[in-house]
């Protein structure tokens, strides 16, 4: 079981939509619902702490780049109205 601290911060980031890449050594003890997360398993040996890089690094760039493609989608569908002349009157 995680510790209930990781646990904690886990679920404010999942409610606040936060993207998260959970570390383990073991999936079969993470808790039910976090196993459909984004899950790395490792283990603590000189190429397994080399995979766990990589991943890592892929990981975090993948969630990066979909980070900036909704920024830009929200980007260009949201258009800022400048204020008429009738609105200034008010």
């Amino acid at each position: 079981m995680p510790n209930p601290n990781v646990v904690t911060e886990a679920k404010h980031a999942k409610d606040r939509g936060k993207p998260m890449v959970i570390l383990t050594h073991k999936i079969e003890a993470l808790p039910f619902d976090w196993k459909v997360q984004r899950t790395i398993a490792y283990e603590n040996t000189p190429s397994e702490l080399s995979f766990l890089r990589e991943a890592l690094t892929e990981n975090l760039e993948a969630i990066r780049e979909r980070l900036e493609t909704q920024q830009r989608s929200s980007f260009s569908t949201t258009a800022v109205q400048p204020a008429s002349a009738s609105d200034s009157s008010r």
